[in-house]
């Protein structure tokens, strides 16, 4: 990114304009932008977002890249969890962990089918691909998690200190983003467990439902939605799919009071 200017508008600089272009580009609702761009302390105009992707702010500045955005979104949900009980904090993740090798136990909100592991981070295209199936079919159920380092048996097994995550992240998001629609809130993070260092991506429960594949790639198929079943990611049922369209229906009628 060139010099980041101040005085863009609505108390934005230039490296926000960009980002908060970036991030729209990408399909990161208005709400979500702003988690990110306030700080404590800081006063943003609510109205700013919608002021930058209308071109009223910041007409000529190009987006961040792909990879700066990641970057930046990053740090802030990492200063967060220091303070803060996020979902992918490393208490958390650890709570989930340690209540998942005890069938007698149960965590409301954390069974089979809002968790899913991965013993490696995702190496090729072809397996990134899984991963973003994977993310699509949480958010199109009640959400989730899904932990790399962390073999089937919830042994966990850790990822090497010197992975390449934020490039990992990136190349998980372009496909997300680019195969899915409409747009997916999912968290990315990194904590510890039993002394090894375990990757976490934490999906949000849709409320845009259904996320539709919008192209083929691997075993993504256009047009299919696929949803969370116990231990399996795949197209969704005809009962499911009938109930998820149901309270998206009840959603929308809500809505219109």
């Amino acid at each position: 990114m060139s010099n980041q200017k101040k005085g863009e508008g609505r108390g934005l600089d230039a490296f926000e304009v960009a980002l908060i272009k970036r991030m729209a580009q990408s399909g990161y609702p208005r709400d979500a932008i702003m988690s990110f761009i306030v700080r404590p302390g800081r006063k943003i105009s609510p109205a700013a977002v919608h002021d930058v992707t209308s071109g009223r702010i910041g007409r000529d500045i190009e987006p961040a890249t792909i990879q700066e955005a990641e970057q930046f979104m990053r740090k802030r949900v990492n200063e967060a969890s220091q303070f803060t009980a996020g979902p992918t904090s490393p208490t958390i993740v650890r709570e989930i962990l340690r209540v998942g090798h005890s069938p007698q136990q149960a965590l409301p909100g954390f069974e089979t089918s809002l968790i899913e592991y991965k013993r490696d981070l995702p190496s090729t295209k072809e397996d990134r691909s899984k991963i973003a199936k994977a993310i699509a079919s949480l958010a199109n159920a009640e959400g989730g998690y899904i932990f790399f380092g962390v073999e089937d048996s919830r042994k966990v097994v850790g990822i090497p200190l010197d992975a390449r995550l934020g490039k990992c992240w990136t190349d998980l998001s372009t496909i997300v983003t680019s195969y899915f629609a409409p747009a997916i809130t999912w968290i990315p993070g990194i904590a510890s467990a039993e002394d090894k260092d375990i990757a976490v991506i934490y999906v949000s429960e849709s409320r845009q439902k259904p996320i539709v594949a919008t192209a083929d790639l691997y075993d993504i198929r256009k047009g299919v939605i696929y949803y969370r079943y116990p231990g399996i990611s795949k197209a969704i049922e005809p009962g499911d799919l009938f109930a998820l369209l149901s309270q998206r229906d009840r959603i929308v009628l809500a809505s219109k009071g």
